[in-house]
């Protein structure tokens, strides 16, 4: 919802009925490139493999609409946010790691994730949550470019993905 929480009937309907749940994520924006509108809302949301990926991003990602490397492939925005280009191009490379039809591993899913974080990292801040429906992955811009934190939603461990930043031009 583009408005203040405080006064959304949605909240006041799921704090009575709302479903149960492992995880849940919310956003609150600093209106820096789109309108305030519920296109523009985060947390944004796409199907793909029978489960549903949810991204929030915090931060500015200057020239990402024209960036090779973070194409959003067959994903389109709905609204007009820089986060929304960065969950496109990061569900374009999910897309193809979900090809062979089975669910791809989680360490294969994870070292995706590590290496979108590089990639976004060169264009600005890059703090974002990222699940997809069995785990959680947090990107803070305090760690280094290309670390995530991932937490399984079905137990209380935590684990950390690192990956090593790729020589420039590599892929």
């Amino acid at each position: 919802e583009p408005g203040a929480a405080g006064d959304s009937a949605l909240v006041r309907y799921l704090e009575l009925h709302g479903p149960s749940t492992h995880l849940a994520i919310s956003h609150i924006r600093h209106a820096t490139r789109g309108a305030v509108r519920f296109s523009n809302t985060q947390p944004f949301m796409r199907e793909l493999g029978g489960r549903m990926h949810v991204f929030a991003h915090n931060g500015d990602l200057p020239g990402i609409e024209g960036s090779a490397v973070l194409a959003p492939g067959p994903y389109r925005q709905l609204g007009q946010t820089d986060s929304e280009a960065a969950f496109c191009a990061l569900m374009a490379r999910m897309r193809r790691l979900w090809d062979g039809g089975d669910m791809p591993s989680l360490q294969a899913r994870m070292s995706l994730v590590a290496a979108f974080a590089c990639d976004l990292r060169a264009l600005g801040p890059a703090n974002f949550l990222y699940a997809d429906g069995e785990v959680l992955a947090i990107r803070k811009t305090a760690m280094d470019s290309c670390t995530l934190t991932a937490s399984p939603l079905d137990a209380g461990t935590h684990s950390r993905v690192s990956l090593s930043p790729r020589p420039p031009g590599a892929r």
